[in-house]
């Protein structure tokens, strides 16, 4: 549980691992982020995947079964717009629920294999953004878009304006 009075700049986990080698297979599994009592989290990003730099890799990296509330930020956040890593990356069965983005990923043209399944979305901003990559799947997720009255926000947003979107699923959301 973030403390009350984390800065909304602070991130609540973030992973930016060394250069010299390759995290494969690093996972966040079966936690809970945010205040048991009230669902919300201080502070700005719940999981920020930090990959700018070049040589940091994070392949195969795997978000399953947690709950993150509530906060100023985006639930999972992945920014990976400069460097090659970001491919086989799983959000799976989570539960993400507050007034930012639920899955926002600045991804490179050439990040591969982004699967987004069977999560739970509740969020007043876009439920997902995905900013360019290969063979994006976003797959039986129920996202509730929780704004009274308009919103220019979509629920799903793909831009492939900044690099490629190739062969991509969206289905049964």
């Amino acid at each position: 549980k973030p403390a009350a009075g984390v800065a909304g700049t602070v991130n609540t986990i973030t992973f930016s691992p060394d250069t010299s080698f390759a995290a494969d297979f690093t996972s966040v599994e079966k936690i809970f982020i945010g205040d048991p009592n009230t669902g919300t989290r201080q502070g700005a990003h719940g999981l920020f995947l930090n990959t700018v730099a070049v040589g940091q890799n994070l392949p195969k990296f795997t978000v399953r079964d947690c709950y993150i509330g509530q906060g100023g930020g985006y639930a999972i956040y992945h920014l990976n717009v400069t460097a090659n890593s970001g491919d086989s990356i799983v959000v799976r069965n989570n539960i993400l629920s507050g007034t930012g983005t639920g899955v926002y990923a600045a991804l490179t043209p050439g990040a591969s294999l982004l699967s987004i399944l069977d999560n739970n979305i509740t969020t007043n901003q876009s439920a997902i953004v995905i900013l360019s990559g290969m063979r994006v799947n976003i797959l039986r997720n129920n996202i509730e878009h929780s704004v009274a009255g308009s919103s220019s926000n979509s629920v799903i947003d793909v831009v492939s304006s900044g690099g490629t979107y190739v062969a991509g699923v969206i289905q049964q959301n």
